[in-house]
């Protein structure tokens, strides 16, 4: 299936066609290192940020601190390529959020570059789904509800909105890190 989607930063109204896989591919990547429409992509946000900062809590001794954010969006970027994969839908093998380690400037980086890896394993994922449809419905959603199911294209749309709220969440508690 071919979508018509507005070419950014053109002069014109003109709308390019691309397939949904595209698409995704796009949407991923302009997510982690490009340009997404919502603001700066997941590499330039947490640029300049040590491992020291990652671990500050600048809100509440109870708010999640910025370094607990990649790890929950890497267990779910990998969650999301099981899917495509095998189905059945469950909670990530590591758990939604999964245990950070020490705070050390190579654990910081190690977590990053997990994130970076899974997005592209994603991305390659997605060109071998071509199996499937993306309006197809499949398994039951046993996480959050219970239900008949979610099509393909709901659940990676899913994603690309928990990365994007995560990666806000990132950006607020790193403005509350640099007010410090």
């Amino acid at each position: 299936m071919l979508v018509l989607f507005p070419v950014p930063c053109s002069p014109f109204p003109l709308l390019a066609a691309m397939s949904e896989t595209s698409f995704y591919a796009t949407q991923i990547q302009a997510t982690q290192s490009g340009d997404p429409w919502y603001g700066p992509p997941i590499t330039q946000v947490v640029e300049g940020l040590t491992s020291q900062q990652a671990s500050a809590r600048p809100t509440s001794q109870r708010a999640l601190d910025l370094g607990d954010h990649p790890p929950t969006l890497t267990s779910w970027v990998r969650e999301v390529k099981r899917r495509l994969e095998q189905g059945n839908p469950h909670e990530p093998d590591d758990g939604d959020w999964p245990p950070v380690p020490d705070p050390t400037e190579g654990n910081w980086w190690q977590a990053l570059d997990e994130l970076e890896t899974a997005h592209a394993e994603l991305r390659e994922q997605l060109f071998r789904h071509r199996r499937k449809s993306w309006r197809t419905w499949w398994g039951r959603c046993g996480i959050r509800r219970r239900g008949p199911g979610v099509s393909y294209a709901a659940m990676m749309q899913g994603l690309l909105q928990h990365d994007a709220y995560h990666l806000g969440q990132v950006a607020l508690l790193k403005k509350a890190i640099e007010k410090r």
